[in-house]
């Protein structure tokens, strides 16, 4: 049950941002990670990442707790965070291989391909033309 609130909180928190136009009402939404962790740290690094979550949760928890009010005492409203850890392409705890990570799809907006391109030095800049031919 747990996870699925955690879903649920990060796609409600997603939404409001996305469609909030005042940025001191969007609540948090932030990421850490680092695509440069070699395969052999995996298992150490995610232990890491694991028992400082847990620590961070105990303490928001306990935090959330001083200002819970009796239900019905007066309106009220669900206030958290959720932690997830990322990691991709995933690696099992026992896997000791290399695995690389897949390539990034290209885009898919021709302009944007174009920008890529150019911005790479396989595509020369078209020249601009008024009118249509």
């Amino acid at each position: 049950m747990h996870l699925l609130m955690a879903v649920l909180g990060q796609l409600v928190t997603v939404k409001h941002n996305l469609t909030c136009k005042n940025d001191e009402e969007k609540l948090l939404q932030r990421l850490a990670s680092n695509p440069s962790i070699p395969t052999r740290l995996v298992r150490q690094v995610r232990e890491e990442i694991r028992a400082e979550a847990i620590d961070c949760l105990w303490r928001i928890d306990e935090r959330l707790r001083q200002y819970e009010v009796p239900p019905g005492s007066e309106p009220t409203t669900r206030v958290g965070m959720s932690v997830c850890a990322v990691e991709y392409p995933i690696i099992t705890a026992t896997a000791r291989k290399t695995v690389q990570a897949p390539e990034p799809t290209p885009p898919t907006n021709p302009g944007r391909k174009a920008r890529l391109a150019r911005s790479q030095g396989t595509l020369e800049k078209p020249s601009r033309r008024r009118g249509r031919s």
